[in-house]
Protein backbone atom coordinates (compact mmCIF):
# COMPACT_ATOMS: atom_id res chain seq x y z
CA UNK A 1 0.00 0.00 0.00
CA UNK A 2 2.83 2.34 -0.81
CA UNK A 3 1.55 5.80 -1.58
CA UNK A 4 3.76 8.42 0.00
CA UNK A 5 6.08 8.31 -3.00
CA UNK A 6 4.63 8.57 -6.47
CA UNK A 7 6.28 9.20 -9.82
CA UNK A 8 5.23 9.65 -13.43
CA UNK A 9 7.36 8.75 -16.41
CA UNK A 10 8.86 11.83 -17.93
CA UNK A 11 12.17 13.52 -18.58
CA UNK A 12 13.41 15.64 -15.69
CA UNK A 13 16.04 18.23 -16.67
CA UNK A 14 18.83 18.48 -15.82
CA UNK A 15 19.51 15.13 -14.15
CA UNK A 16 16.67 13.04 -15.66
CA UNK A 17 15.51 12.06 -12.18
CA UNK A 18 11.83 11.53 -11.44
CA UNK A 19 10.30 13.98 -8.99
CA UNK A 20 8.23 12.81 -6.03
CA UNK A 21 4.73 14.16 -5.64
CA UNK A 22 4.46 16.33 -2.54
CA UNK A 23 3.71 14.00 0.38
CA UNK A 24 1.19 16.28 2.09
CA UNK A 25 -0.76 16.79 -1.13
CA UNK A 26 -0.68 13.06 -1.76
CA UNK A 27 -2.06 12.25 1.67
CA UNK A 28 -4.85 14.76 1.14
CA UNK A 29 -5.74 12.92 -2.05
CA UNK A 30 -5.74 9.61 -0.15
CA UNK A 31 -8.18 11.08 2.37
CA UNK A 32 -10.42 12.25 -0.47
CA UNK A 33 -10.32 8.81 -2.04
CA UNK A 34 -11.19 7.22 1.31
CA UNK A 35 -14.20 9.54 1.58
CA UNK A 36 -15.61 7.93 -1.57
CA UNK A 37 -15.70 4.47 0.00
CA UNK A 38 -19.24 3.73 1.28
CA UNK A 39 -17.96 3.01 4.81
CA UNK A 40 -16.92 5.23 7.70
CA UNK A 41 -13.12 5.19 7.57
CA UNK A 42 -10.83 6.87 10.08
CA UNK A 43 -8.51 8.20 7.42
CA UNK A 44 -6.01 9.78 9.75
CA UNK A 45 -5.56 6.51 11.67
CA UNK A 46 -5.04 4.66 8.40
CA UNK A 47 -2.45 7.20 7.27
CA UNK A 48 -0.60 6.98 10.58
CA UNK A 49 -0.38 3.17 10.37
CA UNK A 50 0.62 3.31 6.73
CA UNK A 51 3.41 5.82 7.44
CA UNK A 52 4.76 3.44 10.08
CA UNK A 53 4.39 0.54 7.65
CA UNK A 54 6.34 2.38 4.96
CA UNK A 55 9.10 3.36 7.38
CA UNK A 56 9.49 -0.28 8.45
CA UNK A 57 9.66 -1.32 4.82
CA UNK A 58 12.49 1.15 4.17
CA UNK A 59 14.44 -0.03 7.22
CA UNK A 60 13.92 -3.67 6.21
CA UNK A 61 15.18 -3.04 2.68
CA UNK A 62 18.29 -1.27 4.00
CA UNK A 63 19.18 -3.66 6.84
CA UNK A 64 22.34 -5.73 6.32
CA UNK A 65 22.24 -7.86 9.47
CA UNK A 66 20.32 -11.15 9.68
CA UNK A 67 19.20 -10.72 13.27
CA UNK A 68 17.95 -7.20 12.69
CA UNK A 69 16.23 -8.26 9.46
CA UNK A 70 14.36 -11.07 11.24
CA UNK A 71 13.14 -8.64 13.89
CA UNK A 72 12.11 -6.03 11.33
CA UNK A 73 10.37 -8.65 9.18
CA UNK A 74 8.35 -9.79 12.18
CA UNK A 75 7.33 -6.21 12.99
CA UNK A 76 6.53 -5.60 9.31
CA UNK A 77 4.28 -8.66 9.03
CA UNK A 78 2.54 -7.85 12.33
CA UNK A 79 1.78 -4.29 11.25
CA UNK A 80 0.55 -5.42 7.83
CA UNK A 81 -1.83 -7.88 9.51
CA UNK A 82 -3.06 -5.07 11.78
CA UNK A 83 -3.84 -2.84 8.79
CA UNK A 84 -5.70 -5.67 7.04
CA UNK A 85 -7.69 -6.40 10.21
CA UNK A 86 -8.55 -2.80 11.10
CA UNK A 87 -9.13 -1.48 7.58
CA UNK A 88 -10.47 -4.36 5.44
CA UNK A 89 -12.57 -1.97 3.31
CA UNK A 90 -9.51 0.09 2.45
CA UNK A 91 -7.49 -3.02 1.61
CA UNK A 92 -10.27 -4.27 -0.68
CA UNK A 93 -10.80 -0.87 -2.31
CA UNK A 94 -7.10 -0.44 -3.08
CA UNK A 95 -6.48 -4.05 -4.08
CA UNK A 96 -4.47 -4.22 -7.35
CA UNK A 97 -7.10 -6.61 -8.76
CA UNK A 98 -9.99 -4.17 -8.19
CA UNK A 99 -10.38 -2.39 -11.52
CA UNK A 100 -13.11 0.03 -10.44
CA UNK A 101 -11.51 3.35 -9.53
CA UNK A 102 -13.32 6.03 -7.53
CA UNK A 103 -12.74 9.57 -8.83
CA UNK A 104 -14.01 13.15 -8.62
CA UNK A 105 -14.27 15.50 -11.59
CA UNK A 106 -13.35 19.20 -11.59
CA UNK A 107 -16.78 20.05 -10.17
CA UNK A 108 -16.27 17.67 -7.25
CA UNK A 109 -18.81 15.18 -8.61
CA UNK A 110 -18.17 11.51 -7.83
CA UNK A 111 -17.72 8.92 -10.56
CA UNK A 112 -16.47 5.37 -10.96
CA UNK A 113 -14.19 4.25 -13.76
CA UNK A 114 -14.18 0.64 -14.95
CA UNK A 115 -10.64 0.14 -16.21
CA UNK A 116 -11.41 -3.24 -17.76
CA UNK A 117 -14.01 -1.60 -20.01
CA UNK A 118 -11.66 1.28 -20.80
CA UNK A 119 -8.90 -1.12 -21.85
CA UNK A 120 -11.30 -3.18 -23.96
CA UNK A 121 -12.65 -0.04 -25.62
CA UNK A 122 -9.12 0.92 -26.70
CA UNK A 123 -8.42 -2.57 -28.05
CA UNK A 124 -11.68 -2.43 -30.03
CA UNK A 125 -10.69 0.99 -31.41
CA UNK A 126 -7.40 -0.32 -32.75
CA UNK A 127 -9.04 -3.35 -34.33
CA UNK A 128 -11.80 -1.24 -35.89
CA UNK A 129 -9.20 0.98 -37.54
CA UNK A 130 -7.24 -1.99 -38.94
CA UNK A 131 -4.47 -1.66 -36.39
CA UNK A 132 -4.50 -5.20 -35.06
CA UNK A 133 -0.74 -5.20 -34.56
CA UNK A 134 -1.20 -2.29 -32.13
CA UNK A 135 -4.02 -4.11 -30.34
CA UNK A 136 -1.74 -7.13 -30.00
CA UNK A 137 1.07 -4.97 -28.58
CA UNK A 138 -1.40 -3.52 -26.03
CA UNK A 139 -2.59 -6.87 -24.75
CA UNK A 140 -1.38 -7.32 -21.21
CA UNK A 141 0.81 -10.35 -20.52
CA UNK A 142 -0.69 -10.47 -17.05
CA UNK A 143 -3.59 -8.90 -15.22
CA UNK A 144 -3.47 -5.17 -14.64
CA UNK A 145 -1.86 -3.96 -11.43
CA UNK A 146 -3.95 -1.05 -10.13
CA UNK A 147 -2.54 -0.36 -6.69
CA UNK A 148 -2.78 2.77 -4.61
CA UNK A 149 -0.10 4.59 -6.58
CA UNK A 150 -1.98 4.03 -9.84
CA UNK A 151 -5.29 5.03 -8.24
CA UNK A 152 -3.76 8.26 -6.96
CA UNK A 153 -2.47 9.03 -10.43
CA UNK A 154 -5.90 8.44 -11.99
CA UNK A 155 -7.70 10.30 -9.18
CA UNK A 156 -5.55 13.41 -9.50
CA UNK A 157 -5.58 13.33 -13.30
CA UNK A 158 -9.39 13.09 -13.41
CA UNK A 159 -9.80 15.86 -10.84
CA UNK A 160 -7.65 18.13 -13.03
CA UNK A 161 -9.86 17.48 -16.06
CA UNK A 162 -8.01 14.60 -17.71
CA UNK A 163 -11.24 12.68 -18.21
CA UNK A 164 -10.31 10.43 -21.15
CA UNK A 165 -8.23 7.30 -20.52
CA UNK A 166 -6.67 5.53 -23.48
CA UNK A 167 -4.53 2.39 -23.68
CA UNK A 168 -1.22 2.87 -25.47
CA UNK A 169 1.42 0.43 -26.75
CA UNK A 170 5.05 0.55 -25.58
CA UNK A 171 7.30 3.31 -26.90
CA UNK A 172 9.27 0.94 -29.14
CA UNK A 173 6.01 -0.10 -30.85
CA UNK A 174 4.95 3.54 -31.28
CA UNK A 175 8.22 4.29 -33.07
CA UNK A 176 8.08 1.20 -35.28
CA UNK A 177 4.47 1.76 -36.40
CA UNK A 178 4.11 5.56 -36.31
CA UNK A 179 3.97 6.04 -40.09
CA UNK A 180 1.44 3.25 -40.58
CA UNK A 181 -0.74 4.50 -37.70
CA UNK A 182 -0.55 8.09 -38.98
CA UNK A 183 -1.81 6.96 -42.37
CA UNK A 184 -4.58 4.81 -40.90
CA UNK A 185 -5.84 7.46 -38.48
CA UNK A 186 -5.79 10.30 -41.00
CA UNK A 187 -7.79 8.40 -43.63
CA UNK A 188 -11.52 8.42 -44.37
CA UNK A 189 -13.77 8.12 -41.32
CA UNK A 190 -17.20 6.57 -41.66
CA UNK A 191 -20.05 8.94 -40.84
CA UNK A 192 -18.13 12.22 -41.19
CA UNK A 193 -19.64 14.86 -43.52
CA UNK A 194 -17.61 15.42 -46.73
CA UNK A 195 -16.25 18.80 -45.62
CA UNK A 196 -14.77 17.21 -42.50
CA UNK A 197 -13.38 14.05 -44.01
CA UNK A 198 -9.68 13.36 -43.58
CA UNK A 199 -7.44 14.22 -46.49
CA UNK A 200 -4.14 12.94 -45.11
CA UNK A 201 -1.47 14.99 -43.37
CA UNK A 202 0.41 18.17 -44.25
CA UNK A 203 3.85 19.27 -43.05
CA UNK A 204 3.83 23.04 -43.40
CA UNK A 205 7.26 24.63 -43.70
CA UNK A 206 9.06 21.37 -42.85
CA UNK A 207 11.39 20.55 -45.75
CA UNK A 208 12.52 17.14 -44.50
CA UNK A 209 11.82 14.10 -46.63
CA UNK A 210 9.72 11.53 -44.73
CA UNK A 211 9.40 13.65 -41.55
CA UNK A 212 7.40 10.99 -39.69
CA UNK A 213 10.50 8.80 -39.59
CA UNK A 214 12.25 11.60 -37.68
CA UNK A 215 9.67 12.00 -34.90
CA UNK A 216 10.82 10.97 -31.41
CA UNK A 217 8.73 9.16 -28.81
CA UNK A 218 10.02 10.37 -25.44
CA UNK A 219 9.50 9.55 -21.75
CA UNK A 220 7.40 6.41 -22.16
CA UNK A 221 7.82 2.78 -21.03
CA UNK A 222 9.85 1.05 -23.72
CA UNK A 223 8.44 -2.47 -23.46
CA UNK A 224 5.08 -2.30 -21.69
CA UNK A 225 1.65 -0.88 -22.52
CA UNK A 226 0.25 1.86 -20.31
CA UNK A 227 -2.73 4.15 -19.87
CA UNK A 228 -2.68 7.84 -20.72
CA UNK A 229 -5.14 10.29 -19.16
CA UNK A 230 -5.90 13.30 -21.39
CA UNK A 231 -8.43 16.11 -21.55
CA UNK A 232 -11.31 15.35 -23.90
CA UNK A 233 -11.95 19.05 -24.57
CA UNK A 234 -11.93 20.10 -28.22
CA UNK A 235 -9.76 23.19 -27.79
CA UNK A 236 -6.94 24.27 -25.52
CA UNK A 237 -6.31 27.81 -24.32
CA UNK A 238 -2.89 29.30 -25.19
CA UNK A 239 -0.90 30.76 -22.25
CA UNK A 240 -1.92 34.33 -21.46
CA UNK A 241 0.59 36.76 -22.93
CA UNK A 242 2.55 33.97 -24.57
CA UNK A 243 5.77 32.22 -23.53
CA UNK A 244 8.55 30.60 -25.56
CA UNK A 245 8.26 26.82 -26.17
CA UNK A 246 11.14 25.88 -23.86
CA UNK A 247 9.51 27.76 -20.99
CA UNK A 248 6.23 26.03 -21.80
CA UNK A 249 8.01 22.68 -21.50
CA UNK A 250 9.60 23.58 -18.14
CA UNK A 251 6.27 24.78 -16.76
CA UNK A 252 4.53 21.59 -17.86
CA UNK A 253 7.13 19.30 -16.32
CA UNK A 254 7.23 21.31 -13.09
CA UNK A 255 3.57 20.35 -12.62
CA UNK A 256 4.47 16.62 -12.75
CA UNK A 257 2.64 16.15 -16.04
CA UNK A 258 3.57 14.70 -19.38
CA UNK A 259 3.15 16.16 -22.81
CA UNK A 260 1.70 13.87 -25.46
CA UNK A 261 3.55 11.83 -28.04
CA UNK A 262 2.49 12.14 -31.67
CA UNK A 263 1.25 8.55 -31.59
CA UNK A 264 -0.95 9.36 -28.57
CA UNK A 265 -2.26 12.50 -30.23
CA UNK A 266 -3.23 10.64 -33.41
CA UNK A 267 -5.17 8.12 -31.33
CA UNK A 268 -6.75 10.84 -29.19
CA UNK A 269 -7.94 13.00 -32.09
CA UNK A 270 -9.46 10.02 -33.92
CA UNK A 271 -11.26 8.95 -30.73
CA UNK A 272 -12.73 12.45 -30.40
CA UNK A 273 -13.78 12.53 -34.05
CA UNK A 274 -15.44 9.12 -33.90
CA UNK A 275 -17.38 10.09 -30.77
CA UNK A 276 -18.87 12.97 -32.77
CA UNK A 277 -20.13 15.01 -29.82
CA UNK A 278 -19.85 18.43 -31.45
CA UNK A 279 -21.97 19.73 -34.33
CA UNK A 280 -19.75 22.61 -35.54
CA UNK A 281 -16.66 20.51 -36.18
CA UNK A 282 -15.87 16.99 -35.09
CA UNK A 283 -12.13 17.68 -35.04
CA UNK A 284 -10.19 18.95 -32.00
CA UNK A 285 -7.71 21.82 -32.17
CA UNK A 286 -9.21 23.76 -35.06
CA UNK A 287 -8.83 27.17 -33.38
CA UNK A 288 -5.39 26.83 -31.80
CA UNK A 289 -2.53 24.46 -32.69
CA UNK A 290 -1.03 22.47 -29.84
CA UNK A 291 2.54 21.53 -28.94
CA UNK A 292 2.86 17.92 -27.78
CA UNK A 293 6.26 18.07 -25.96
CA UNK A 294 6.82 14.30 -25.65
CA UNK A 295 7.54 13.99 -29.36
CA UNK A 296 10.06 16.14 -31.21
CA UNK A 297 11.27 16.42 -34.78
CA UNK A 298 14.89 15.63 -35.66
CA UNK A 299 14.96 17.94 -38.65
CA UNK A 300 17.90 17.71 -41.05
CA UNK A 301 17.72 21.49 -41.47
CA UNK A 302 16.58 22.76 -38.04
CA UNK A 303 17.94 20.13 -35.65
CA UNK A 304 15.85 18.85 -32.72
CA UNK A 305 12.70 20.90 -32.33
CA UNK A 306 9.26 20.91 -30.77
CA UNK A 307 6.49 20.91 -33.33
CA UNK A 308 2.83 21.88 -33.27
CA UNK A 309 -0.23 20.20 -34.79
CA UNK A 310 -3.71 21.43 -35.69
CA UNK A 311 -6.67 20.49 -37.84
CA UNK A 312 -6.73 22.57 -41.01
CA UNK A 313 -10.35 23.18 -41.99
CA UNK A 314 -9.17 24.60 -45.32
CA UNK A 315 -7.19 21.55 -46.41
CA UNK A 316 -9.04 19.00 -44.27
CA UNK A 317 -5.74 17.72 -43.00
CA UNK A 318 -3.74 17.32 -39.82
CA UNK A 319 -1.17 20.06 -40.26
CA UNK A 320 2.25 20.14 -38.64
CA UNK A 321 4.70 23.02 -38.33
CA UNK A 322 7.69 24.12 -36.23
CA UNK A 323 6.94 27.10 -33.95
CA UNK A 324 9.67 29.69 -33.61
CA UNK A 325 11.68 28.58 -30.51
CA UNK A 326 12.65 32.18 -29.73
CA UNK A 327 9.18 33.66 -30.11
CA UNK A 328 6.55 33.88 -27.40
CA UNK A 329 3.66 31.64 -28.34
CA UNK A 330 0.28 33.27 -27.80
CA UNK A 331 -1.58 31.10 -30.32
CA UNK A 332 -0.28 27.63 -29.38
CA UNK A 333 -1.79 25.56 -26.61
CA UNK A 334 -0.46 22.46 -24.85
CA UNK A 335 -1.91 18.96 -24.86
CA UNK A 336 -0.86 17.71 -21.43
CA UNK A 337 -1.40 14.23 -20.04
CA UNK A 338 -0.79 11.84 -17.16
CA UNK A 339 0.94 8.53 -17.79
CA UNK A 340 -0.25 5.57 -15.71
CA UNK A 341 1.57 2.26 -15.24
CA UNK A 342 -0.78 -0.73 -15.21
CA UNK A 343 1.60 -3.69 -14.85
CA UNK A 344 3.27 -5.20 -11.83
CA UNK A 345 6.85 -4.32 -12.73
CA UNK A 346 7.59 -0.62 -13.12
CA UNK A 347 10.54 0.61 -15.11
Amino acid sequence: MEYTRYTVFMERPPDNQSINLDIIRTEQSVLEMLSLIPYRIDGESFLALNREFQALGVRLSQSQYDGERRTLQGDYDTLRAKIVTEFPEVVNEFSPSNYRVSVKNQKGEKAFLDLEKIVQSSLDFYKKNNLREIATACELPEKMHIGLIERLNIFEAYREGHDMLLLMPPAQVQRAHLEHVATALSSQCEGLPPMEQYNGMRFFGIPDVDPLSKITIDNRPEEKPYLIAVRSEYETVPPTGGIIPDRMRQKLFSQTKNGMTLFEYLVFQRHVVEKGEREISHHPDTQFPVILFDSRLRSDLYGMHEFAVRWSTKYRQLEFFIPDPEKKQNTCGIRDAHGIYITQDRE
